[in-house]
């Protein structure tokens, strides 16, 4: 995977990160080059001035969790509460540009607004004077999807339901209030790890600062607040490469139905293990999105085992033309509870079939230290 403008996790303990020379965005030591410019990276082995500094009188900052092109991730303590947080910290080099700091702050007003138990909650935001941008979010322990997948560990077919249910149902919650994520894919669902819930984990979905708002926002005492910073983003392509819609490419308003490709996208790698379309190259993908038809989840290799049933409804999802698409979240999730029986008999079937041959079952597991807001 590339790097992308959330953070990326670096092992618990980690001192060592990867700097751009060029813009001085940062990275977890995995990266070679800047996912921004595309300029070789150097390493730093510096002590990070930031640690245990107090951010706003009241959070302490202890360790970095994660670095990426935007900022830094660091668990924190709260002074005087027993609690512990997520801050992310915007760059300082990314305090001079005009698009970073309005992503920024388009996801501390997304996040904010969308009330709903599967998004991950803000508790604070503000400018610090030595540190600068940030935003206080809750700690989440756990594993994202996308490292999931990146390491071969495909769902269950009822942990894929889950993740559809509950990611399925934030970005719901989002389209209601005029809040269109576009930039939905695996790296921004996580796993949280829950040994009270049947599956193991429960879904947060993150980062919606390249969300779209489409109506006004209310601030606390009612009053209209429009928050439109989708202006300054007009030059830059948002969204994954690997899930962005085709009408975006095209350069089509997005609506609701852009998330719904791309969720689409994210269910296709769960079922098949595989992206959309693969290619040699960014450009050669982004082109295969525009013009070619997916093929069939069924037809690929290790993935015979899926239905008809559902065969269909990720086809119908993953439509070049937005209005051949289901219309809303919750049209999909529907769709999916409708087809569950036929799903999971198919599923079953398949792996009590034959004793040799078959597709290994792999469940989620979460690595220690494995943490990321």
């Amino acid at each position: 995977r590339t790097a992308t403008d959330g953070p990326n996790t670096i092992g618990e303990g980690a001192d060592v990160m990867m700097e751009c020379p060029g813009c001085g965005a940062r990275y977890a030591d995995s990266f070679k080059f800047c996912g921004h410019d595309g300029t070789a990276l150097k390493p730093v082995n510096q002590a990070d001035p930031l640690l245990g500094h107090v951010i706003a009188g009241a959070y302490r900052l202890q360790k970095a969790l994660g670095a990426g092109g935007y900022g830094v991730v660091y668990e924190a303590n709260h002074e005087r509460l027993p609690i512990k947080v997520a801050v992310k910290v915007l760059s300082k080099q990314r305090t001079q540009d005009a698009v970073a700091v309005a992503r920024f702050k388009r996801e501390v007003e997304t996040e904010a607004v969308v009330q709903h138990p599967n998004v991950v909650k803000v508790i604070d935001y503000g400018h610090d004077p030595l540190a600068g941008y940030f935003i206080v979010m809750e700690h989440l322990d756990g594993q994202d999807l996308g490292s999931c997948l990146e390491e071969g560990k495909l769902p269950h077919i009822l942990d894929t339901y889950a993740i559809i249910e509950q990611a399925g149902g934030a970005l719901s919650a989002a389209h209601a209030v005029g809040i269109v994520h576009r930039d939905v894919k695996a790296d921004n669902v996580f796993l949280v790890a829950d040994s009270s819930q049947t599956q193991g984990f429960n879904v947060k979905l993150l980062d919606f600062g390249v969300a779209k708002i489409t109506r006004p926002l209310f601030a606390n005492d009612g009053s209209p607040k429009r928050v439109d910073l989708h202006s300054t983003m007009a030059s830059t392509m948002l969204g994954s490469p690997c899930t962005v819609s085709p009408e975006v490419l095209r350069g089509i308003s997005a609506d609701a139905r852009a998330d719904i490709y791309s969720f689409g996208a994210m269910i296709y790698e769960m079922l098949t293990g595989q992206i959309l379309f693969a290619a040699r190259n960014v450009e050669a993908m982004l082109e295969r999105v525009v013009f070619e038809r997916p093929t069939r989840p069924s037809r690929v290799r290790g993935a015979d085992r899926l239905p008809e049933e559902l065969d269909q409804l990720v086809v119908q999802i993953l439509e070049k033309d937005p209005a051949n698409r289901p219309h809303t979240m919750d049209d999909v999730i529907k769709r999916f509870h409708r087809i569950q029986p036929e799903v999971q008999t198919a599923w079953a079937g398949h792996f009590l079939s034959s004793a040799t041959g078959r597709r290994r079952l792999i469940k989620f597991k979460f690595k220690q230290g494995g943490v990321r807001s």
